[in-house]
């Protein structure tokens, strides 16, 4: 971290692909998501946020993002906007509403050290697309490698083309998904959904944003 510029300069380096159909990632395996990669990529990911941009203390930390198929836009944000409305949790955003341009992976960083939860949806396109398989990839790595995130991943099948429990890979068939066509799926999202939970991250988000800000500062 002593040598702030030039980590921040090759990052910028990196080719910025947005979110298209021409511009997925490759196929990554999972020997190479190991828990030093992920963490070394996600904090150089918000150490490049605050050098750039300085630390902003009343950036948003949202209550949920909502990973999904790129052909699953509509739905996702339906479903962000049933969450928000009938359930009271905002601020909610999908995965297409982050800024087009940049690296997957930033994208996806900011994604998970910006909010409470992270929602995969499930839809039979899920299968479909490699994209998914390396958000859910690095999202369980997450919730596993940092004990705080712990509980945070929720699958969610939606009313609409939802992706049958016998399709689901075994990684998230572990994790009980809230199914929306369920009669108990509004006391589901209630019991899941715990405030305390949200300020508790809130607060732990906001304390490493700080620091960060400090040790890059004093570097």
């Amino acid at each position: 971290m002593g040598n702030k510029n030039s980590s921040t300069k090759s990052l910028h380096k990196t080719k910025r692909a947005p979110l298209a159909q021409n511009g997925k990632p490759e196929s990554i395996s999972t020997s190479k998501l190991n828990e030093g990669h992920v963490e070394s990529r996600v904090v150089d990911s918000e150490i490049e946020e605050i050098v750039d941009e300085g630390l902003d203390l009343n950036k948003t930390f949202y209550k949920f993002v909502i990973l999904h198929a790129e052909s699953d836009v509509e739905e996702a944000v339906r479903v962000r906007n049933l969450l928000e409305i009938k359930f009271n949790l905002k601020p909610g955003i999908v995965l297409a509403e982050l800024p087009s341009g940049r690296h997957l992976f930033d994208n996806l960083s900011d994604a998970l050290n910006g909010s409470a939860w992270t929602v995969i949806l499930l839809t039979t396109n899920f299968l479909k697309e490699t994209l998914c398989e390396y958000q859910s990839y690095i999202t369980l790595i997450d919730s596993i490698t940092n004990q705080h995130k712990s509980y945070s991943v929720i699958p969610i099948r939606p009313s609409r083309n939802p992706l049958p429990r016998e399709r689901t890979p075994f990684a998230l068939q572990v994790i009980n998904a809230l199914e929306e066509r369920s009669p108990a799926f509004d006391k589901q999202v209630k019991k899941t959904f715990q405030e305390s939970f949200y300020i508790k991250q809130k607060e732990l988000w906001l304390t490493k944003r700080t620091n960060l800000y400090q040790n890059t500062s004093n570097s």
